[in-house]
């Protein structure tokens, strides 16, 4: 029988808080926790509308018997100018996540997307050329040691708009990357919506 002890379960709050936007008095920080507790999740992931002090954070959360379980990154490593300010941003999240007490930290690549319009999303994925993927697969490895020698640990997800995108493309990148340092994550709606078979990806 599997011990369930070992199995956490968290949620993203992304659909309370998107959803302040038209309803002003639904989605609050206060709200959405107190959702998330009485939805019996063990944590959640970040939000751009969750305090940005750690102290606040931790000390909200934590009478909620909730813990932060992760946090999203948007990369740019493809566009070789802004490589160096993705570095130096992913450790400035690090440390905010590791004063909160997450050990994940989920990273996408997100330079030359299309996710950002609809239309656009699936009929215009963009892609890779060789000196961009270099640059990708660096900026992983890279990161990847610093979360590793922090005692944390990088999950890519592919995403649907992004540049990795096909089973080839995720593939490519595990192989190429540190398997100590950089995890797989499997966002299941993502691989339907982009015909990749979860199971034996």
């Amino acid at each position: 029988m599997q011990n369930t002890d070992q199995i956490k379960v968290g949620i993203a709050p992304i659909k309370w808080m998107r959803e302040t936007r038209q309803h002003p008095n639904y989605g609050t920080f206060l709200s959405t926790i107190n959702d998330i507790k009485n939805a019996k999740f063990d944590g959640c992931e970040l939000s751009q509308h969750f305090p940005h002090d750690p102290y606040l954070l931790h000390s909200t959360l934590r009478p909620h018997g909730l813990k932060v379980s992760s946090a999203q990154f948007h990369s740019h490593f493809t566009v070789k100018q802004k490589f160096s300010e993705s570095v130096n941003r992913f450790i400035d999240h690090m440390h905010f996540l590791n004063a909160v007490g997450a050990k994940r930290i989920i990273v996408c690549e997100c330079a030359n997307n299309s996710y950002q319009s609809e239309h656009a999303m699936l009929d215009k994925q963009p892609k890779l050329k060789a000196e961009k993927w270099k640059l990708l697969l660096e900026g992983l490895n890279r990161i990847g040691k610093i979360a590793k020698e922090a005692g944390m640990k990088v999950a890519y997800q592919p995403r649907i708009g992004t540049v990795i995108h096909t089973e080839s493309d995720i593939k490519k990148l595990m192989k190429n990357t540190d398997d100590e340092a950089v995890a797989l994550l499997i966002d299941t709606a993502h691989f339907h919506i982009l015909g990749i078979d979860t199971i034996n990806i």
